[in-house]
């Protein structure tokens, strides 16, 4: 069976069926929160194409309603399908985006390495530090009763 020559990465992410659309919500996201990338439904994590049987204009536009519905701030990735030597599969790619901080379902993603993480995890300490300098700059006022 054929194989992508590309192996994955902070910019590539291979899922082999549509039924990890969840999964790769979270890496879509990830992607715009970075650097952006490329995920293909279709080829296995080892690279090896594995076709999505059905791939029709509708497929594509529930696709993109499932993202554009789960998408804060709204994310409009590319999706097209491409054949590899007689294989099916359905690419995605999203670009570095101008607005930070997108989430899927609610919850902020980031790439790195492999898999996304959650980046409300990775941003704790940040967002402490940023809190601190802004009371610095902003100290809090009180008033009497």
């Amino acid at each position: 069976m054929d194989r992508n020559p590309q192996q994955e990465s902070e910019t590539i992410e291979y899922k082999e069926s549509l039924a990890e659309k969840e999964v790769a919500g979270r890496d879509i996201c990830a992607f715009a929160n970075k650097n952006g990338g490329t995920l293909y439904f279709g080829i296995k994590n080892d690279g090896t194409y594995v076709s999505i049987t059905t791939v029709t204009e509708k497929t594509l536009r529930d696709l993109a309603q499932f993202y554009h519905d789960n998408f804060e701030p709204r994310l409009y990735p590319e999706i097209i399908a491409e054949k590899h030597e007689e294989q099916q599969v359905i690419k995605i790619t999203v670009g570095k985006s101008s607005t930070p901080h997108h989430i899927f379902k609610g919850i902020p993603y980031i790439r790195i390495g492999l898999p996304a993480q959650k980046w409300l995890k990775l941003n704790i300490k940040s967002a402490w530090s940023t809190i601190a300098m802004l009371l610095m700059i902003f100290p809090p006022k009180f008033v009497e009763d």
